[in-house]
């Protein structure tokens, strides 16, 4: 009888032991199946934040061509937008929207009736396009590419509409790309959520608000079909058992595309990742596993623990093993993933702060790092040095012998900057179409030296330019100035004396150094020795 009781304690215990094992193990797999589905919902989101800047620094790259010229041709958009659409098919039309006088609107739509007669600027009144009302200030789509599809929008006043106008006002006085409530098109018979980004562009710098609006010239827009993008995104879903759903929380939670079915009976499962800033509105991507995504990745261990109770205390160790071993595996396969996931994101944020045309560093990376140095300056009390560094004529070269001699002009020149410094913590970036920024920190008193060095170096080059003056090669003006970061400064006024010193040497007859430092005015002619 003793033996019995004890047998069958042995057998309740081996039991309870085995139930409890089954669930442990359950709750494991489980843990790590929810940590793999939050891991690749933040990696998609990681991706959509990269793809969508990607994005704007297309609009950015097409705003600076209207920065260099203010007579860009319609031929000369259409030949840059098409490429730019051609790597972008979620952008569906790329437009240029001038600021337009009503004293200057007569003149504007004369020069496209000479292609298209009876062009005027439009609106809609009662859903139907009418000639636009005379108003002080127009908005009108002047270019736009694909031309095919988009004849409608043609010479539509964006000012006619005030949403829109709001949008477009908003954007001139923050500076910044704006993009505006989601609007649906019909395409295909189909309807299409898309939504407006616009980027202002200016004459100058566009320091100040009263600059802003008194030098805005117009503004590059780009029409981004939500569903495209977010395809874009996530074209391996079907592997990742992982549905989808894209929402404007500045438009009151409007979901604007779903990828997958988006299974109600798995809400609860439900994973937000807000995207910070998009373009001035809040979007917010939801991740919901599929029904799918947990059973088919369970194993079978748990319910074999739980119904091998009455043959557990022979195989109780095997088991132990064997539970440990696969959940070794487990974490050894989520932690190899997130190993390759985080050394892609690594990469991934280097191509962001990187020119792709120079291999310099891009204006994202001066920003930041022209941050950091001017508070390190601020401890140290030690100078900081910006140099800013023109192109002498770029335009007339770029004119004179085609946009891939001026591409490969400035990866020579980016890569004479960079081999001359030497340490770690200098930095040569890419400021904008044709200019450079050279951050130096805790600098000395030889720096001007330094700036006429590359720009003796840069001549050296030997770049054949025949209209970029006397010397017959491509040159380059550059401005210097010197500053020990002080409480009550910003770094900006270190950018704003670098960029007086720059158009003083471009003024004063180009391939030149102008150095601002303090009280010290010091100009370098060509020449001047190193």
């Amino acid at each position: 009888m003793h033996r019995s009781v004890s047998l069958l304690i042995i057998a309740a215990l081996g039991c309870a032991l085995s139930f409890w094992a089954a669930h442990r193990i359950a709750q494991s797999e489980q843990s790590l199946l929810e940590e793999e589905f939050r891991h690749s919902a933040d990696n998609q989101a990681q991706m959509l934040r990269w793809h969508l800047s990607s994005l704007y620094d297309t609009l950015n790259q097409l705003g600076v061509l209207f920065e260099g010229s203010e007579n860009v041709s319609p031929e000369e958009f259409a030949r840059v937008a098409e490429g730019m659409l051609s790597r972008h098919r979620e952008i569906q039309a790329l437009e240029w929207v001038p600021a337009v006088p009503q004293s200057q609107r007569a003149g504007m739509e004369a020069m496209w009736r000479k292609r298209y007669p009876g062009f005027s600027f439009s609106e809609r009144q009662h859903g139907v396009m009418v000639e636009a009302r005379p108003r002080l200030m127009y908005y009108p789509v002047y270019y736009v590419e694909p031309f095919s599809g988009n004849e409608r929008v043609f010479g539509f006043d964006l000012g006619s509409e005030p949403i829109r106008l709001k949008t477009l006002m908003a954007a001139r006085d923050r500076g910044r790309l704006l993009a505006s409530e989601p609007i649906h098109r019909v395409q295909g018979g189909q309807e299409r959520t898309a939504t407006l980004v616009m980027l202002p562009v200016y004459r100058g710098l566009p320091g100040t608000l009263a600059n802003r609006r008194a030098n805005l010239m117009g503004f590059v827009l780009g029409v981004f079909q939500i569903e495209k993008l977010v395809q874009a995104v996530f074209f391996n879903r079907a592997h990742s058992r992982i549905d989808f759903r894209l929402f404007d929380d500045t438009a009151d939670g409007a979901a604007l595309a779903t990828v997958g079915g988006f299974d109600d009976s798995m809400a609860d499962w439900s994973y937000d990742q807000p995207l910070p800033d998009v373009a001035g509105r809040q979007w917010r991507l939801q991740a919901r596993p599929q029904p799918t995504f947990f059973r088919d990745q369970r194993s079978l261990l748990p319910w074999m623990v739980g119904l091998g109770g009455p043959i557990l205390i022979l195989i109780l160790t095997s088991m132990v093993y064997q539970m440990r071993q696969r959940n070794l595996a487990i974490a050894a396969l989520v932690e190899r993933r997130t190993e390759e996931l985080d050394e892609a994101n690594r990469k991934l944020i280097q191509l962001t702060l990187t020119d792709s045309l120079t291999e310099v560093g891009n204006r994202r990376q001066f920003d930041q790092w022209l941050s950091s140095e001017w508070d390190a300056g601020r401890r140290s009390g030690r100078p900081l040095t910006l140099m800013l560094v023109d192109v002498d004529y770029f335009k007339s070269f770029n004119d004179n012998y085609g946009h891939r001699a001026g591409d490969k002009a400035l990866r020579c020149i980016a890569a004479t900057l960079r081999e001359r410094l030497h340490r770690p913590r200098d930095l040569v970036a890419r400021y904008g179409g044709e200019e450079f920024a050279i951050l130096l920190p805790e600098t000395s008193d030889n720096v001007p030296l330094l700036a006429q060095a590359l720009c003796d170096a840069v001549a050296e080059l030997g770049i054949r330019h025949e209209c970029g003056g006397e010397t017959g090669v491509v040159t380059v003006s550059i401005g210097v100035a010197t500053l020990v970061p002080a409480v009550e400064q910003q770094a900006e006024h270190l950018v704003e004396l670098a960029d007086q010193a720059l158009y003083r040497a471009k003024a004063e007859g180009r391939n030149r150094v102008i150095s601002y430092g303090g009280q010290v005015h010091l100009q370098l002619a060509p020449g001047s020795p190193a």
